[in-house]
């Protein structure tokens, strides 16, 4: 049976479940056991019409996304129609001229022109840098950290901060401090 075959007989089931429903009802309203037992039987064949119509519909579904082609084919040449007209940097045009200017000798009046604006030769900062030599014949940690915490509140910049050794002869120790200071040239 088709699935409408199946609603049609769905919808003629439920009319004749509810005309007996209205014609075994008592004068109390109610039905009989026996009544009651048909009348669960005529829905629950409704009921499973219901659940055929929906099992079927979802089957249809089903077949229909399955049934649809993996991928579109090709229609056309690969290479594409001939005569049709290339834009932007696709066409010939532009092709011819990239490599023209590709293998010319003289720069683009762009790129001088940008050099020009831009270039000027003039430096608008300097940065000075100095290396501080500490010496000390006992423990150097207290001034190395004085000295730092003084260059970092001052505005320089500590770029290096290394123990060089200790001398043997002259019993120093010997701690290297390389320092940045940076002043912007005001025209």
């Amino acid at each position: 049976m088709t699935i409408q075959e199946l609603r049609e007989k769905r919808a003629r089931l439920w009319e004749e479940t509810k005309a007996f429903l209205d014609s075994h009802r008592g004068e109390d309203g109610l039905l009989s056991a026996e009544d009651d037992a048909t009348y669960g039987k005529m829905e629950a064949d409704i009921t499973a019409l219901g659940k055929e119509v929906a099992r079927l519909e979802r089957q249809e579904a089903l077949d229909k996304e399955l049934s649809r082609a993996v991928s579109e084919p090709i229609t056309e040449k690969p290479m594409g129609a001939k005569g049709a007209e290339k834009t932007g940097t696709a066409s010939d045009e532009y092709r011819t001229s990239f490599w023209a200017r590709m293998r010319s000798k003289s720069p683009l009046p762009g790129v001088l022109n940008a050099l020009q604006i831009f270039a000027d030769n003039a430096p608008h900062m300097d940065v000075c840098s100095v290396r501080i030599s500490l010496f000390s014949k006992g423990n150097y940690l207290y001034i190395k950290d004085l000295l730092v915490d003084a260059l970092l509140t001052a505005g320089f910049t500590v770029t290096l901060r290394r123990y060089i050794g200790r001398d043997d002869d002259s019993g120093y120790h010997h701690y290297v401090i390389d320092v940045d200071k940076e002043y912007i040239i005001k025209e």
